[in-house]
């Protein structure tokens, strides 16, 4: 006969009991109360920085026909422009296919030539005062070209500035460069790389997007100063639909 104590199994009872009613009250296991935390910090701290550039949706491209392939010996929505030695221009073939535009200055003497967006309401990027924007141009070439804007504000068009000089690339190369915020009054914008030396430039897949705003904040700075405004020569840059106009005064920045 096996004797069971009652005290004893009482006690065993009362103790599985109470794991019972503790289990029931929601306590939980240290690793789960761990885990949740982290999940709340991490939900905060994205909601405080938006991530990088990577993460985000790439911004639409603002330029019509931006691999130049509409239209027919001169591409739609776009404009030659320059002033000084004359260039040759010529259909190449296109980074990916298809097709590109080539300028060539045979002998160089002075000013420059570039290929812009169409300085009208129909074919130049809209812009947004106070927002930075992302150029990019692909291009091929056997001298330095340098990257350069025009704005149209409440006194028209007008010369903004050369954001940066390339180098050479015998092979396709992008321009790439970030403009500092647009200033008061923008509305539109047209940009293009400029040849200004004896030899041969082709560029293909203009590109103009909205930039991410900044993630870190700081003292007040004057962005804008990245963009060199001042000109050897006031007559070097002439508008793209009329070439042979005065020179441009440049835009009033802040």
């Amino acid at each position: 006969m096996t004797y069971h104590s009652p005290g004893r199994g009482n006690r065993i009872s009362r103790t599985a009991g109470q794991n019972r009613q503790s289990q029931g009250t929601g306590t939980r296991p240290p690793a789960l109360l761990a885990g949740l935390v982290l999940v709340l910090v991490l939900g905060l701290f994205s909601a405080v920085n938006p991530g990088n550039a990577a993460d985000r949706p790439e911004a639409v491209n603002l330029v019509q026909n931006p691999g130049l392939e509409e239209g027919a010996d001169l591409p739609h929505c776009f404009s030659r422009s320059g002033w000084g030695s004359e260039g040759a221009w010529a259909v190449a073939a296109g980074r990916g296919g298809g097709r590109a535009a080539s300028v060539s200055i045979a002998e160089y003497v002075s000013g420059d030539r570039k290929l812009l967006q169409t300085e009208s309401p129909d074919c130049a990027p809209a812009v947004t005062a106070g927002t930075g924007y992302e150029m990019e141009i692909w291009y091929q070439s056997d001298v330095p070209v340098t990257l350069t804007a025009f704005v149209h504000g409440t006194s028209g068009w007008s010369y903004w500035g050369d954001l940066q000089t390339f180098p050479a690339s015998s092979g396709w190369s992008a321009a790439r460069k970030q403009t500092p915020v647009v200033p008061p009054g923008t509305t539109m914008m047209s940009f293009g790389l400029a040849l200004a030396g004896s030899g041969t430039l082709t560029t293909d897949d203009y590109s103009l997007r909205a930039a991410a705003p900044p993630q870190e904040t700081g003292p007040p700075g004057r962005p804008e100063s990245s963009i060199r405004t001042s000109l050897p020569d006031p007559d070097r840059f002439r508008s793209a639909s009329s070439p042979q106009a005065g020179g441009r005064t440049p835009c009033p920045v802040p």
